[in-house]
């Protein structure tokens, strides 16, 4: 009696845990990939004479040099994790839009270059495929399904994120040595 009463305590706690880290995973998610939008602050552009922007160049610098790597690393594993398992929406086009911001830069270009085929061809192209429901609402109503896909107000719209991210991948521009 007690060992099945604390088997379902046990079940109970592990079932606890995997609905918090669903819960959580995306907001982590999100903000990790605003840090890495607004690229750690933009060291770049900080005024040094003013002290709250010191102290936020400082804090960029430390961020670039410490997290980003591991940031960068967490989004590539969830997009990867794709091939596998089901992987939310909003958290995939999250991760994406972080690889997309990413490839911009050179050392977090690098990171991502050895996972880019598997990224696009295996994870983008099939996303950007028409689905079973998208054929139904364009037999359907064509208008709706031509006003859904142009509608740019949809944050988490994956055909928009791939679509960015494939500009992003044809734009980086190759340095002459």
């Amino acid at each position: 009696m007690l060992e099945a009463q604390g088997y379902r305590r046990a079940d109970h706690s592990q079932t606890f845990f995997k609905v918090s880290i669903k819960k959580t995973r995306r907001p982590i998610i999100r903000y990790t990939s605003l840090l890495i939008e607004n690229r750690y602050g933009t060291p770049g552009q900080q005024n040094t004479q003013n002290p709250q922007q010191a102290q936020n160049l400082a804090f960029c610098k430390y961020f670039e040099q410490a997290h980003v790597g591991q940031v960068l690393q967490s989004h590539l594993n969830i997009i990867l994790a794709k091939r596998q398992q089901f992987v939310g929406t909003k958290t995939l086009c999250m991760s994406l839009k972080s690889v997309q911001i990413g490839i911009k830069f050179q050392m977090t270009r690098r990171m991502i270059q050895e996972h880019i085929n598997v990224i696009m061809y295996e994870i983008s192209l099939p996303l950007m495929l028409l689905s079973q429901s998208e054929y139904q609402l364009w037999s359907e109503n064509p208008i709706e399904y031509v006003r859904l896909q142009v509608d740019q107000s949809n944050p988490f719209n994956s055909k928009n994120i791939v679509k960015l991210l494939v500009n992003s991948v044809c734009g980086i521009k190759t340095s002459k040595k």
